[in-house]
């Protein structure tokens, strides 16, 4: 967030006031009965929030699409063929423990089978 502040003196002033500032003063002269401040002051706030979400999502993005290249690439190795087959061999190897390994079989062993089988 460094990158959010201004230098001015001895002080820091966080550019997104700044910017409220701006921002609340044209939208107060043009629809006073619109938005607030405070309303302007509290969505600024709310950016760290939204990168932290952001991140949160973008990494578990990622992890979905290394378990699902990782499944991917066992059943290939393995030269398995067989749906039912697929089913009790990804229940042998995955972690019971992880929340995205049990959901992508669930919900994604149809997928999962059919770019193990058809797509290169």
């Amino acid at each position: 967030m460094a990158g959010l502040t201004e230098q001015r003196g001895s002080e820091t002033a966080p550019r997104s006031r700044q910017l409220s500032a701006v921002l609340c003063s044209r939208v107060n002269s043009h629809w006073p009965e619109v938005i607030q401040e405070t309303s302007v002051l509290f969505l600024f706030e709310l950016e760290q929030y939204v990168e932290h979400v952001f991140y949160k999502l973008s990494q578990y993005t990622y992890d979905v699409s290394k378990k699902f290249k990782y499944f991917v690439s066992f059943l290939r190795q393995n030269c398995i063929t067989n749906k039912s087959d697929t089913a009790n061999t990804l229940y042998k190897i995955y972690d019971k423990n992880s929340i995205i390994e049990c959901e992508l079989i669930v919900y994604g062993l149809d997928y999962i089978v059919h770019t193990a089988l058809h797509d290169k």
